[in-house]
């Protein structure tokens, strides 16, 4: 019986360094091409309904129809682009219920990558267009915090400066910095407006 757990506890070992690796070696699967691909056609999707169709279709053809098998890009821009069905929808619950699971999914991203400033980005530029009532204040101002300090620190996250650039002046435009915070990051970039 002891021989039996033993075998059931190094199987599971295995079988978790096997995903482990697996997920590892997915975030590869993306060139940087790609990653500036999807990208922009997530932007287009954020005000043309069958940009956001056509995006989702393609993360289903390139990665499978599960999500969570999804590298951690992946996984946040779906769940981002999921975000925007609820955006385009007419139905009040239908637009909630595509908000929290696209939210969902890029807490997953966040999960496995949780320095990664382009995710907490995603996250925080959806957050702080939702109305108060929703009740998602406390995790928008601690998305501002976590980009202020991820800027500070320089961990730009391999999205490179014009990107960096764009979600500093985003987050300075937002409002949900202090001003000694606001006056740190203009000097720290200084070619960015906002």
């Amino acid at each position: 019986m002891k021989m039996f757990a033993l075998l059931l506890v190094v199987a599971a070992l295995q079988s978790a360094a096997l995903q482990s690796a697996a997920f590892a070696q997915s975030e590869d699967v993306l060139t940087p091409e790609e990653k500036m691909d999807f990208r922009a056609r997530f932007y287009e999707a954020v005000t043309d309904e069958d940009a956001t169709n056509r995006l989702l279709t393609s993360f289903q053809q390139r990665f499978g129809k599960n999500p969570d098998d999804y590298p951690p890009f992946a996984l946040a821009y779906y769940g981002a682009t999921e975000t925007l069905l609820g955006k385009h929808a007419l139905n009040p619950l239908e637009k909630l219920d595509w908000l929290d699971r696209g939210l969902a999914r890029i807490a997953e991203a966040l999960s496995r990558r949780p320095n990664s400033l382009e995710f907490r980005f995603l996250r925080f530029s959806i957050l702080h267009h939702l109305p108060d009532l929703l009740g998602y204040g406390e995790t928008t101002e601690q998305d501002a915090l976590s980009i202020y300090r991820l800027l500070m620190t320089g961990a730009s996250d391999e999205v490179g400066s014009e990107l960096t650039v764009g979600i500093v002046e985003f987050l300075l435009r937002s409002d949900r910095i202090s001003d000694e915070r606001e006056a740190r990051l203009r000097k720290k970039y200084p070619e960015a407006e906002g």
